[in-house]
């Protein structure tokens, strides 16, 4: 986990350019090469395999063969995913063969990733729109540009400039690794530079991370294979519906995640910063290269064509993919065919599996079952207790499960079928606020992949991420309540 690349003299996680854990979903899991299973891991693999016989076994009413089949395979998978008794895209691609072999499904329903939602197409181009940014060094010109400002000079300016880093990069990299641990070199070169303690290092490079989880839901495309599960589930969501609905609440949640932090954190003695080494690095880079301005006008026709594509007549999928392959043309292209290796098939397996989970359950009848049987028939019709209770549920399965893409697949489909009987909020509510909790909740690092994999590289621990999470969820309850709000005013809820 803590191996590196040298991408253009910046050192780029191997799990963020070939083939490392899933995209905002769970780390690879698994026993690391040349190391037995742990007893957590056996545990997990036999009690998930015991757990999803015992459940096909027992009748239970209501259930047709394929849902309860597929009920009993699902809890086998979650119990696998949450223990890491297997690698996750191994987990997942048992799951989807399972569904086959057993005539649970169709193929076409299991693989309708592919070509329905289109999610694995924009996933791919997720990776290599990444792979180009780093591999021009335009990512670096603009950490280091930005971390030139001048009100940089204590330790709150500095958390308020990681801050703009990953609100500014997550428009640019739709990768969360690829950008924290971009940010995360600018942040150690300035600590070193002037002499920052190594407890205070030690918090500003958590606070790189920390500050990252909220920025997936920014745009789109910041975290492409979590984001279009969601917007997939709605009937396809433009880029800029995106960002206006919920992308506009989520930059709130990343101010006050900030502020949040800056308050539960504090540094020892008085930090004092002078960013004349970034200035420096920044005019070491010299003039713009002829690959970093290619990859500023490809990034201009995709942010054109986020903004307008339905003005375009295509989809978002569609038109993001072909941009992309664009982007591999000789002369006029920024991106060569190493960047091929920077796609993770790991990922990829594991968002078949997920939108899988979802699609499977619906031709089944499970998402239904599973939202009347646990999900109260009647309601109070109060928004704001409906949102306080979806935020509840939603942090309570994510505690469980673990995977933030495990669990958007799996409540997904149920916060659907409980909206359609409760009629007060709209599809769109509900499932944005469940969406919204999930992707920025965790109380351990295994809650975020995003923190699962940095922790070594930034040498910050579990107990800090508790530290920081139990506040952090507090906030993300009321942070829902924001959510009803803004999405009244625009009409959406």
């Amino acid at each position: 986990m803590n191996a590196t690349e040298e991408v253009k003299g910046v050192p780029v996680p191997a799990a963020a350019t070939a083939g490392g854990p899933p995209v905002g979903g769970p780390p690879a899991g698994g026993p690391p090469k040349g190391k037995p299973m742990t007893t957590k891991q056996w545990i997990g693999l036999f009690g998930g395999l015991v757990l999803g016989i015992l459940i096909f076994l027992i009748p239970i009413p209501g259930l047709e063969y394929a849902a309860h089949a597929q009920l009993a395979l699902t809890l086998l998978a979650l119990c696998w995913w949450a223990t890491s008794a297997l690698p996750a895209p191994v987990t997942a691609a048992i799951y989807m063969g399972a569904t086959i072999v057993f005539q649970i499904a169709p193929a076409p329903d299991v693989f309708g990733a592919w070509y329905r939602g289109c999610n694995c197409w924009i996933v791919i181009a997720a990776f290599l729109i990444a792979a180009g940014v780093e591999r021009t060094g335009l990512g670096k010109r603009i950490a280091y540009g930005v971390c030139t400002m001048k009100f940089i000079k204590s330790y709150k300016s500095m958390i308020a400039a990681i801050t703009v880093l990953n609100i500014v990069l997550a428009l640019l990299i739709p990768s969360a690794f690829a950008r924290t641990f971009l940010i995360l070199v600018i942040v150690e070169e300035i600590c070193l530079a002037n002499s920052v303690n190594e407890h205070n290092t030690r918090i500003l490079k958590f606070a790189v991370f920390a500050i990252s989880v909220p920025t997936m839901t920014l745009f789109l495309t910041a975290e492409a294979a979590i984001n279009s599960i969601v917007s997939s589930a709605l009937g396809g969501v433009t880029w800029f519906a995106w960002f206006f609905q919920i992308g506009i609440p989520s930059l709130v949640l990343v101010i006050l995640t900030a502020v949040l932090f800056s308050f539960v954190f504090k540094p020892e003695g008085e930090v004092k910063i002078d960013v004349s080494v970034c200035r420096e690095k920044l005019k070491n880079l010299g003039g713009l290269k002829a690959g970093e301005i290619k990859c500023i006008c490809w990034l201009i026709v995709l942010l054109v064509f986020w903004a307008g594509c339905d003005f375009f007549g295509l989809k978002l999928e569609t038109g993001t993919f072909f941009i992309t392959a664009l982007m591999f043309l000789p002369g006029i292209g920024c991106i060569n065919m190493g960047a091929l290796e920077s796609i993770s098939l790991g990922t990829l397996i594991f968002v078949t599996c997920t939108v899988a989970i979802g699609t499977v359950g619906g031709v089944t009848g499970l998402n239904g079952w599973i939202a009347s049987t646990l999900l109260p028939t009647s309601f109070i019709d109060n928004p704001v207790l409906i949102v306080l209770f979806i935020a509840i549920v939603c942090v309570i399965i994510h505690m469980i499960v673990g995977s933030v893409m495990a669990t958007t697949a799996v409540i997904t489909p149920i916060l659907l079928a409980f909206a359609g009987s409760v009629p007060s909020v709209t599809a769109a509510l509900v499932l944005y606020v469940g969406f919204h909790v999930v992707s920025s909740q965790y109380l351990l690092s295994m809650h975020q992949a995003t923190l699962a994999t940095g922790m070594e590289k930034a040498g910050f621990t579990d107990k800090m991420v508790l530290k920081m999470g139990l506040p952090l969820t507090v906030l993300i309850l009321i942070q829902s309540l924001i959510d009803l709000g803004w999405l009244t005013i625009i009409g959406v809820a």
